[in-house]
């Protein structure tokens, strides 16, 4: 479990291990995206435990692995990958940060707030008992706008 993002020449040194695979350092960009599912697939469903998932990835770096994923999966915040957003609303995403002087990702998290926020206060606002007014709504304001026009002339 690793990437091939790792900086070396490919005709010497990948060369040398190319029938010992294992021999071949594993690559550090990419490690963020490939270890969060495979957390979540194997250790967080209960399939096996952290330090057998670092075994497995990383033999030689498991020490050092060990001590990131302490400190790292103990209270981890949650990611969101959003893929195929249309162009237009990723411009729209785009100038919206930038008049509000912030990166894409906070203008998303307070979209996503306001959104469930609204959603939350429907939720509240339908479990609330109805009111009868024994009256139409509309025909309450045209009765209410009649008396006003009355009253000012």
């Amino acid at each position: 479990m690793s990437t091939d993002h790792c900086v070396f020449r490919f005709s010497h040194q990948k060369t040398l291990r190319v029938n010992d695979v294992s021999k071949i350092p594993s690559g550090g960009p990419g490690i963020e995206n490939c270890l969060s599912p495979r957390y979540t697939y194997s250790v967080a469903s209960g399939l096996m435990d952290v330090n057998r998932l670092v075994r497995l990835a990383w033999p030689k770096e498991s020490t050092w692995i060990n001590v990131m994923l302490d400190s790292c999966y103990k209270d981890y915040m949650a990611n969101l990958l959003v893929k195929n957003i249309p162009d237009d609303l990723h411009e729209r995403l785009r100038r919206h940060a930038r008049e509000n002087h912030c990166i894409i990702s906070a203008a998303v998290l307070a979209a996503i707030e306001r959104e469930l926020a609204r959603w939350e206060w429907r939720q509240r606002l339908d479990q609330r008992p109805k009111t009868d007014l024994g009256i139409e709504v509309a025909a309450l304001l045209t009765e209410e706008r009649a008396l006003r026009d009355m009253e000012t002339g």
